[in-house]
């Protein structure tokens, strides 16, 4: 997995990426030492380019800026994917 995006919470960072394929991304949460905090996968998003924090929400979004994942950090189960236009 490789690190596309990353931006500062709770002590550590929120990070997002690829995986080892061109359709998978992911999200993840690392401590200040770097030691992974929670992590989610995602198979068919393609790599997360973006990250940003508003609300108590954070929301990722893709390399071709058409799928937007938002997710609640005080729920994690809490996940909403959104299309920003088609393709």
């Amino acid at each position: 997995m490789d690190e596309w995006a990353s931006i500062e919470h709770g002590g550590g960072s929120i990070i997002g990426g690829d995986g080892s394929m061109g359709n998978m991304g992911f999200v993840a949460h690392v401590d200040g030492a770097g030691g992974l905090i929670w992590g989610i996968f995602f198979w068919n998003t393609n790599p997360v380019k973006s990250l940003e924090i508003s609300g108590g929400i954070l929301s990722a979004v893709n390399e071709h800026s058409d799928l937007r994942i938002d997710i609640n950090l005080e729920n994690l189960t809490d996940i909403t994917m959104t299309v920003l236009r088609d393709k």
